[in-house]
């Protein structure tokens, strides 16, 4: 039935040419059927196996890692292409200059993650590495989580619980999902990637171009897998 859909809506609306983000089958099966060329943005992966099923007729993704991967998967062609950046996050550098350096006794270190709260995106472990600087050094380091936060709601309650656990709620924010992320990156000083993997993700490229410490998991020319802890910014 959704394929169906699809069909009536594309022929109703004279589409000659669709675009997808993420893998939606119905959306490829539909554009297919009519013969309607099917770009579609693809990212992370653990996928190697050829999919078995026409899905699109060429993949874009943002590191050549992934891109190379689709094109296996669905064997199309492929190209990389790095998001955009606004100027605004080029902008934001002068916050973080006048800002200036958290110093001993004055304000602390304020990092961000963004990134729907989800076990692979590494949430509940930064919150957890909080709560350790305080317990064992003594560090009060703030963190705040920006991201869609209501389609795992039990990961959510652990990452509030973990807080709580060790004396940190007063340290973790979770603004949750947040339209204007100019804004948001005006309040931090670091940007973390905790993701477990990852293609090239838009909030590492925003914050180095605000002019914010970068820490992410390197791999190749994305950010995946628990190796080593890498500054790239």
């Amino acid at each position: 039935p959704a394929i169906a859909e699809i069909e009536r809506w594309l022929r109703k609306n004279q589409i000659a040419l669709v675009h997808s983000v993420t893998i939606m089958r119905e959306v490829g099966q539909a554009a297919h059927r009519l013969g309607i060329p099917h770009a579609a943005s693809l990212y992370a992966t653990n996928s190697h196996q050829p999919a078995g099923f026409d899905h699109c007729d060429v993949v874009h993704s943002d590191s050549f890692l992934f891109a190379n991967r689709w094109g296996e998967v669905f064997d199309v062609p492929v190209r990389r292409i790095l998001s955009y950046v606004p100027d605004e996050y080029f902008d934001a550098r002068d916050s973080a200059s006048a800002a200036g350096p958290p110093a001993p006794g004055g304000r602390p270190l304020t990092i961000g993650l963004f990134g729907t709260l989800q076990p692979r995106k590494g949430q509940l472990q930064a919150v957890e590495a909080v709560g350790l600087l305080k317990k064992e050094f003594d560090a009060r380091v703030q963190l705040r989580l920006f991201g869609y936060d209501h389609f795992y709601p039990d990961y959510l309650a652990a990452c509030k619980e973990m807080a709580e656990r060790y004396g940190v709620s007063d340290l973790v924010s979770i603004p949750g999902f947040v339209t204007d992320t100019v804004a948001a990156m005006h309040g931090v000083d670091v940007v973390l990637c905790a993701s477990d993997w990852e293609s090239l993700p838009q909030a590492i490229l925003e914050a180095m171009a605000a002019g914010r410490l970068v820490i992410a998991q390197i791999g190749r020319a994305s950010c995946r897998g628990r190796g080593e802890i890498s500054v790239v910014a």
